[in-house]
């Protein structure tokens, strides 16, 4: 084993940040908070074991199954919920009603994903290289060299190797070597790996006497220059597949299924009656693919991971019964963060349906779509979380796969770049009931036309379905204001949270709901009431809000979720951590981690373990004004710059509109 001086790499993070925002050549660029950058150690992220090889840093699972949850698609009845199983294996769970008799249930849809995100990985393991099989003869697949050209061509320097191991069912580990200054990189394929060499990540050379070997004794010749280097070493979990099922339940009381021996319980509240959502959006845990500013510092991860199954853990009238996701979500190119996200989450939590909708990030990883490219997620991630949208309306399939993003439809646009020319409308648009709120959740990159038809449809429901007491709550990811659609354009957005509210307001159906129709919607990287839209924010989660001309201006460094219920609605803000504004450098070397306070967090976990969660909400969280209630006044901020609207609340000063 050869082990290799290790640099510190603050000189060269600072000239990189310098770079960053100097640099107008690459659209990811723009999407770098001063305070994020490429971590060459994202994996330490994830506190993961390393298996006794060395070649494995899989995380345990918390539960038997990876299940998902969500409320049908309005047209399936009240009383209709998805459950599906994510799993590794082409072969059917039995799905089973605990009832007497039991009833065993027929999954709807049985196949492995499409296009994207078609297998799982591990984070991997740093400082290590695949050596040993044992498969004499069978181990390794291939390998082969290539320079990395930077964020324009792939969102990592191990994108392709990662593809190339996805796209070969025999491939089940891959050892990946990048030198962070030259950009030279080296891909290594195996069927197997049994031994794995412990390596420094990194080396210094001078000279070209320094010469690296790889494991067939070939030599890696570099230029003539200092530079990081390293091996990772990353474990297939196996080929994605999704078995999913519409099933009726009964409304208000636990429903006992059984996926192959485990049981859980799925439940929604009464037509009518109060519902409680959890929500946060732009979860950011890793720099792995895109500058994650305080990902590492919050230590969002854990927090991340234990704040959503201590809250799942309370039971009966004290819990919560759905959780609603944001978009750019984990801010993930391949799955392999999102993976070992829900390989965290416990039973319990995967239970509580699930709304999901999709960020500029989970469509094209660098934020833009003039960034896309192959290995973009190009809206496929949404085949890992079980949603139900319109396309169950149409033809109770799970999900239209009709567009090939690597072979679009004539006509559909730029390939990779062009919203029409990832996948269908269907798959990300969907509404139905839910105790007290009417839920609409959209997909902002489409425009206005395309999601009018829909919008009616939706708003032709809910004139029959929600009442004059209750409350619409509309589930979009970009934020802002048309008024700057040249800084909101450049993102995906067409159209904007508060614009889609706005064609509510004026379609039949929906017009009578006036003020009631409310917002959550994220893209801005913090929490924060939007008085004059009737919205609140909810973008602060990992990711520091920036001002939006340069991005060189930190605004925000806020971090929680927003709380709501119905019947009657209200909306709390439950800020877990918080850096004072004051305390932000523009450089990542100069900011001061003493100047976090994350007392609340730890305050509402251990609240909610004694007291359950409506306590600890009031006790603990901001109420916010809920703006369909006549009786509160509402005042609209001064906006001086058509650009920016700023308010400043408590020890956060608040953008409205940001990435």
């Amino acid at each position: 084993m050869r082990l290799r001086r290790k640099l510190s790499f603050a000189a060269t993070a600072s000239l990189a940040l310098l770079k960053l925002h100097t640099s107008n050549a690459d659209p990811r660029y723009l999407e770098r908070a001063p305070l994020g950058h490429f971590e060459v150690d994202y994996h330490s992220a994830f506190r993961m074991m390393r298996t006794d090889d060395y070649c494995s840093s899989a995380i345990e699972p918390e539960s038997p199954i990876d299940l998902r949850v969500s409320k049908a698609h309005a047209s399936h009845g009240y009383d209709t919920v998805r459950i599906s199983i994510v799993s590794y294996t082409a072969t059917a769970p039995m799905l089973t009603r605990l009832k007497d008799p039991e009833e065993q249930l027929i999954w709807d849809h049985s196949a492995p994903f499409q296009y994207r995100w078609t297998s799982q990985f591990d984070t991997g393991v740093k400082n290590a290289r695949c050596v040993g099989s044992s498969e004499e003869g069978e181990g390794s697949l291939k390998s082969y060299s290539y320079t990395w050209g930077g964020y324009s061509e792939s969102p990592a320097p191990d994108s392709k190797c990662l593809f190339d191991c996805q796209g070969l069912d025999e491939c089940n580990f891959f050892s990946f070597y990048h030198n962070h200054t030259t950009k030279e990189s080296r891909c290594e394929l195996f069927k197997s790996c049994t031994e794995c060499e412990s390596t420094e990540s990194v080396g210094l050379l001078q000279s070209p006497s320094n010469l690296i070997q790889d494991k067939d004794n070939n030599t890696l010749v570099f230029n003539n220059s200092s530079f990081y280097d390293g091996w990772t070493t990353t474990k297939k979990y196996g080929k994605s597949f999704i078995h999913t099922a519409l099933v009726k339940i009964e409304p208000g009381r636990d429903n006992p299924f059984q996926v192959d021996g485990t049981q859980f319980n799925v439940k929604i509240p009464l037509d009518g009656s109060t519902a409680k959502f959890v929500a946060w959006g732009d979860p950011c845990i890793s720099s792995k693919f895109v500058g994650c500013s305080f990902g590492k510092y919050f230590d969002a991860y854990e927090k991340s991971v234990n704040m959503i199954n201590t809250l799942a853990e309370v039971d009966g009238d004290s819990g919560f019964d759905g959780f609603i996701m944001l978009g750019d979500n984990f801010y993930d190119s391949d799955g392999t963060i999102t993976t070992s996200f829900w390989k965290r989450l416990t039973l319990k939590a995967m239970s509580k349906p699930l709304i999901y909708v999709l960020g500029n990030h989970d469509i094209w990883t660098g934020g833009a779509p003039a960034a896309g490219e192959v290995y973009d997620p190009l809206q496929y991630s949404l085949q890992y979380f079980g949603i139900d949208t319109v396309v169950s309306k149409e033809n109770g399939n799970y999900f239209d796969y009709t567009i090939n993003p690597d072979s679009p439809p004539p006509g559909s646009g730029k390939k990779y770049q062009s919203i029409e020319a990832t996948s269908s409308i269907k798959n990300s648009i969907g509404w139905y009931k839910f105790g007290g709120f009417g839920i609409l959740f959209f997909n902002g990159a489409y425009s206005a036309d395309q999601m009018l038809p829909y919008f009616q449809e939706a708003c032709d429901f809910f004139h029959e379905s929600v009442n004059e007491e209750e409350t619409l709550l509309l589930i979009g990811h970009w934020n802002g204001n048309e008024t700057i659609q040249s800084w909101i354009s450049p993102y995906g957005g067409q159209v904007v949270t508060p614009r889609a509210r706005e064609l509510l307001l004026d379609l039949p159906g929906c017009s009578h709901i006036g003020k009631r129709i409310i917002y959550f919607d994220g893209h801005g990287h913090t929490n924060v009431m939007v008085p004059g839209d009737n919205g609140y924010l909810a973008g602060g989660h990992g990711i520091m809000g920036m001002s939006p001309h340069n991005f060189s201006v930190p605004v925000a460094a806020d971090y929680g979720f927003i709380f709501t219920r119905s019947s009657p609605t209200h909306v709390f803000y439950c800020q877990e951590v918080f850096s004072p504004t004051t305390s932000l450098p523009s450089d990542v070397n100069e900011f001061d981690p003493e100047t976090i306070n994350d007392e609340n967090h730890n305050a509402i976990l251990d609240c909610v373990i004694n007291s359950g969660i409506d306590k600890c909400v009031f006790d603990l969280c901001e109420r916010w004004t809920y703006f369909g209630d006549e009786e509160e006044e509402r005042s609209v901020p001064d906006v001086s710059d058509n650009n920016q609207a700023t308010l400043s609340i408590d020890n956060r000063a608040i953008i409205m509109f940001a990435c």
